[in-house]
């Protein structure tokens, strides 16, 4: 073998390793999911967020009509990985408009007005949160679940006020 061709094989296969590589450099994921209730009922359409700084990872589900989610990492319904968790749950509740624009300006071009203005659209109100704020603190969070390579990770988060 030449030493072009030798340096040709070694350039094409340090390449396919690096590209073999790719999104096999992550933690191990485990299917983790579970329940959230609020004031003992299912809590539909909240976003529940596993972080795990041990594993510099973040993994979120959304609630549905029972309460259920499961959690995602990278792609949708992987889990999360192994480790100690925050964990925040989040709803808001956000409100139409409570108006027609105004006649001298068209709708888009009012909101555009009001977002570089600052702040909200007068019409808008800011989201409101349905479940108490703590739940929702990630720097203070209050929740923590720990997420197990041997577990069956089924979260029951139950929320009050």
């Amino acid at each position: 073998m030449t030493r072009s061709t030798l340096m040709r094989f070694l350039g094409l296969a340090c390449l396919a390793a690096l590209l073999g590589g790719c999104g096999e450099g992550g933690p191990t994921l485990y299917p983790a999911g579970g329940t959230v209730t609020y004031k003992g009922e299912a809590l539909d359409g909240a976003t529940v967020t596993f972080s795990c700084d041990e594993a510099n990872t973040v993994a979120t589900g959304k609630t549905d009509a029972q309460g259920r989610f499961e959690l995602s990492t990278y792609k949708s319904g992987e889990g999360a990985a192994a480790g100690k968790h925050t964990v925040t749950v989040s709803k808001v509740k956000v409100s139409a408009p409570s108006g027609p624009p105004t006649m001298e300006m068209s709708k888009d071009q009012k909101v555009m007005d009001d977002i570089m203005g600052g702040g909200f659209p007068p019409e808008l109100e800011p989201p409101e949160s349905e479940i108490p704020e703590k739940y929702n603190d990630a720097a203070r969070p209050i929740l923590e679940f720990t997420v197990s390579a041997e577990a069956s990770n089924d979260f029951k988060i139950e929320l009050t006020d």
